[in-house]
């Protein structure tokens, strides 16, 4: 199973200096900012960052904290051999990559990308986009002819996102099914980001299947890297999902929820 890499265009939002200089200021002088960020190391190790060191796609004008969330299902091999109808030795084609080391687009099966504001005066919602990758199977004919067969599957539902007061509550879901196999057993995950501004935690729990990998990565940190075990195949996708153990990382707090 082959991805084509989706090209997804971050919008490109205006930078409002005249607000954001309320918290920090800029010296031109350096091409950095003079005053450490607000929300000190819950905003990363560089007390001098802003937005990641990439204002192109993002803005924090008012110095506070939003908070990336990629979670994808992907074939880590460059390719893998499976059964495809009455062919045995057919040749999936994979993601043909490791474990996303950020929270950016990677080549994968399926995936959810959501950006969320975490200051609860405000619309949490900055981004929230899923989407699938290329399907691609080769196969051989007795007299060695090489054909190839290509789908996607639909794009998952974006992600759900509800606030209630201090709490903000993201859930993920995919239940995607491979678009070359009428019935085949679908790739399934789901996942919940809970946010606690007032006690300044993020707790995810969820659950995944058992093939293929799986990766859930926030800006605050990695949750979940799966690999399956040696052996397992697509047939493995037969099985129920099993539970990511729940983990808690450290986010802004707001005095306005204390």
């Amino acid at each position: 199973m082959k991805t084509i890499k989706n090209v997804i265009p971050l919008a490109v939002a205006a930078a409002f200096f005249a607000a954001l200089n309320v918290q920090a200021y800029f010296d031109p002088s350096v091409g950095r900012f003079a005053s450490r960020d607000p929300i000190e190391e819950q905003g990363g190790l560089n007390l001098y960052d802003f937005v990641g060191n990439n204002p192109v796609s993002y803005v924090d004008p008012f110095g506070q904290e939003r908070i990336e969330l990629w979670v994808a299902a992907f074939i880590s091999p460059s390719e893998i051999r499976f059964p495809y109808y009455l062919n045995p030795n057919a040749f999936w084609h994979g993601d043909d990559r490791g474990f996303n080391s950020g929270t950016r687009f990677m080549s994968s099966r399926v995936w959810h990308w959501i950006v969320v504001e975490t200051d609860p005066t405000k619309n949490p919602v900055v981004a929230n986009i899923s989407g699938t990758g290329m399907t691609s199977v080769t196969t051989y004919t007795a007299f060695g002819i090489q054909t190839t067969a290509t789908g996607q599957a639909p794009a998952p539902p974006v992600a759900v996102i509800k606030r209630n007061g201090c709490i903000l509550d993201v859930s993920v879901s995919a239940d995607t099914g491979n678009p070359l196999i009428i019935g085949a057993p679908d790739i399934d995950y789901s996942y919940d980001f809970s946010f606690d501004v007032k006690k300044g935690q993020m707790t995810v729990t969820g659950s995944h299947k058992i093939f293929p990998w799986y990766e859930v990565n926030t800006t605050k940190g990695s949750v979940e890297t799966f690999s399956p075990a040696s052996g397992a195949t697509p047939a493995s996708l037969f099985w129920s999902a099993k539970p990511i153990t729940p983990k808690t990382l450290t986010i802004q707090k707001y005095p306005c929820c204390n």
